[in-house]
């Protein structure tokens, strides 16, 4: 009777793993995620990414605590993004709390205390805004938002600018006010 009664048990539990190992249907459906709901594709932690010319010189330094990049969409964000332009006499250190990276058009929009500092120059300019735009091909930042700009003794104020790193060419759109003190002149 005991025997009998662990064959029956035995068959019982054999019964019942067998079919719940086949009675589900794992499908591709059920295993990947839907196509309609975005996913993070790719993501990588403390990165630094370089942008190369066609000399093997770099253009630019990106670099951030996280990139994530999403299914379905062209754009990677990025949190404490650290933008370093390399050129030769327009070296430019650009920071923010935010990134967003579009691959196709190379815009990389910066978001929340965007900071862009002049480097390797005395009385270097620094440029704040809430968003700015840069155009990596172009080396064009622009915004249409409040930007301050500091250099040395002088402040500016503009709502909307757009700065030509290839040429050295700032132009300031509209509402602008401030003071100007030429760096050769502030000291005397």
């Amino acid at each position: 009777m005991k025997t009998l009664l662990s064959i029956a048990v035995f068959i019982t539990i054999a019964i019942i793993a067998w079919l719940s190992v086949t009675d589900k249907n794992y499908s591709d459906e059920t295993l990947q995620p839907a196509d309609t709901q975005p996913h993070i594709e790719i993501f990588i932690n403390n990165f630094k990414i370089s942008n190369i010319d066609t000399r093997g010189q770099a253009n630019y330094i990106l670099s951030g605590k996280r990139l994530e990049r999403y299914s379905n969409s062209d754009d990677a964000m990025v949190s404490l993004p650290v933008l370093n332009f390399l050129q030769e006499n327009n070296h430019w250190l650009i920071t923010a709390d935010q990134a967003i990276v579009n691959n196709r058009t190379n815009i990389i929009t910066l978001n929340d205390n965007v900071i862009m500092q002049q480097q390797d120059k005395p009385q270097s300019v620094q440029i704040s805004s809430d968003i700015m735009h840069i155009d990596t091909s172009s080396q064009v930042a622009y915004t249409d938002t409040k930007v301050n700009i500091r250099q040395g003794p002088s402040r500016m104020q503009s709502t909307g600018m757009r700065f030509d790193n290839s040429k050295n060419i700032l132009e300031l759109n509209h509402n602008v006010n401030g003071y100007y003190l030429n760096p050769r002149h502030a000291s005397h």
